[in-house]
């Protein structure tokens, strides 16, 4: 068997070297990648019925707007179906997915019905999202 030269095993090193760096950085990237954050946050809220706290099942229609009166909708409406209200109180999980989020001033439209009564009754007035539920604007920030 034939010794290499010295111009051959520095092109071997080289090949070697290169395989590794592309190796280390495939790995790199499959162990470190950055998952975001989903866009669901929790809501809590107090509902009052015929002037006493309400007590029972409701559901629950709400969306986003640009503005506190009129503006345009932003996102899909969220509907929460059979939600506990007890003393008035109650907690839902929303989501109105991303792009809604986006550093603009944002109103929430709150829409309820008792449990199987036909049509939501509309309250108002609407109310300012505020910082929490843009804590997730982090996730798809650009530098």
């Amino acid at each position: 068997m034939k010794n290499p030269t010295q111009a051959e095993r520095c092109l071997l090193l080289q090949k070697t070297q290169r395989k590794r760096i592309a190796l280390g950085q495939i790995l790199i990237s499959l162990c470190c990648s950055a998952h975001a954050q989903g866009t669901a946050f929790t809501s809590h809220g107090r509902l009052n019925d015929g002037g006493s706290a309400a007590n029972g099942i409701y559901d629950l229609r709400l969306a986003i707007y640009d503005a506190a009166a009129g503006g345009n909708q932003r996102g899909p409406a969220v509907t929460n179906i059979a939600t506990p209200v007890s003393h008035g109180l109650f907690t839902g999980t929303l989501d109105f997915g991303y792009g809604v989020f986006n550093g603009g001033a944002r109103w929430l439209d709150l829409w309820v019905r008792s449990n199987g009564v036909a049509s939501f009754t509309s309250l108002s007035p609407r109310q300012a999202v505020l910082p929490t539920p843009y804590a997730f604007w982090a996730a798809i920030a650009r530098t």
